[in-house]
């Protein structure tokens, strides 16, 4: 079932965020080779090697302004680098997990857009959880009343076009859910459904990384924007979405999904 690859998923990203932040993995390479150590000894493998492209390793490390699915380098990290680690788990059972973490390397993230990218997450599902309706507008409403919220921040912008998917016995599936989506609007969500919800917030390096007392910490880097992803899966269960994917939660509640 999905929840079982999501646990894998808590695993793999726990392991990829500690060693990064303790400076024992020290290269996009060494994370990819912990998060394949762990889904092979999970008798799991990385759905991202087996979808025809030829992308060879375990997870996607992106750093600075690559978006999304940046290829695993040796290039070292350094101080200040933002760096987001994606991993899709596809368990032996047949089910597929997917999370995406961003933090920054080395220093304190309390104001940057990988905290506002957090919460941003973190309020679309809120949203969602306290709306009337179960069905796939209420959802899309959830997503854009958290998106246009954030853009009054005036922190950065978030990319509208595409906050998520289902998931299950394939890592894409459909309806995608996102701000503006084709979807049916008859679609009800349905108690054992899963999705992923993944916003990418975008702001400018020099707003990104600042600290208790908007001290702003130069950069070490040229390039001028940086990016951050988070995402959560979860399941459409007694009326509610309930993550599966929290690095927060010490066990996961093994949902029967």
């Amino acid at each position: 079932m999905v929840a079982a690859a999501c646990k894998v998923c808590v695993e793999c990203m726990r392991a990829a965020i500690e060693g990064i932040r303790d400076d024992k993995l020290k290269t996009g390479l060494q994370v990819a080779d912990k998060v394949g150590e762990i889904m092979l000894k999970n008798r799991c493998h990385s759905a991202c090697m087996c979808d025809g492209d030829g992308f060879k390793h375990a997870c996607c490390v992106s750093v600075n302004d690559c978006v999304a699915h940046g290829v695993p380098s040796d290039k070292p990290f350094f101080a200040g680098d933002v760096i987001t680690v994606d991993l899709v788990v596809h368990h032996g059972n047949g089910y597929m997990g997917d999370m995406a973490r961003t933090i920054v390397h080395g220093v304190d993230e309390t104001h940057s857009v990988v905290t506002d990218n957090r919460n941003l997450l973190e309020t679309i599902i809120r949203n969602y959880n306290e709306s009337d309706d179960r069905n796939y507008l209420a959802l899309e409403s959830a997503i854009v009343t958290a998106y246009d919220d954030y853009d009054k921040l005036k922190h950065g912008r978030v990319v509208r076009t595409l906050t998520g998917h289902y998931i299950g016995q394939r890592m894409h599936m459909l309806p995608s859910i996102g701000a503006g989506c084709i979807a049916s609007t008859t679609h009800v969500l349905k108690p054992g459904d899963t999705m992923c919800i993944e916003p990418v917030c975008v702001a400018h390096r020099d707003i990104t990384q600042l600290t208790d007392d908007r001290v702003r910490v130069e950069p070490n880097k040229k390039d001028e924007y940086i990016a951050s992803t988070a995402d959560h899966v979860g399941a459409h269960h007694e009326n509610t979405y309930e993550v599966m994917t929290d690095l927060r939660l010490q066990c996961l509640t093994e949902y029967n999904v």
